[in-house]
């Protein structure tokens, strides 16, 4: 939620003041594309600063997953809207970019549940201290 509010309010934000000649007009694609990208917010500051305070563990490892988290919507969504068709109706066009979002969103997912379920089996039956 926090990254589509952010998303869509620097995307329109950069469209309205391009149609005011304050900044280069962009078409409302390419400002919405831009906010997708520039919203995802990276806290390599803050967890240095948790790692030097030795904050707890769960503490850092929440906002470090929540960091991922608001990379890979973020981008989902800039793709979504690069993809977007303007040729549709426009319900037709948010539906299918809805629908784009939730399946990208959906199957990313899914495969890094995947690999960390694989990974954390084989890390607790595979036995490494046997294996060179």
């Amino acid at each position: 939620a926090v990254v589509s509010t952010q998303s869509t309010g620097i995307g329109s934000g950069l469209f309205v003041l391009g149609m005011a000649d304050v900044v280069y007009p962009y078409t409302l694609r390419e400002s919405l594309s831009f906010g997708a990208l520039i919203s995802a917010v990276d806290p390599v500051a803050t967890l240095a600063i948790f790692q030097s305070l030795d904050v707890h563990p769960t503490l850092y490892m929440l906002v470090f997953g929540e960091s991922v988290l608001n990379d890979a919507v973020s981008i989902v969504m800039c793709d979504s809207v690069i993809n977007f068709d303007d040729s549709q109706s426009t319900a037709i066009a948010i539906i299918a970019g809805v629908g784009s979002f939730l399946l990208k969103f959906t199957v990313s997912s899914l495969i890094g549940v995947f690999f960390a379920l694989s990974l954390s089996m084989i890390l607790k039956y595979g036995h490494l201290k046997r294996v060179p």
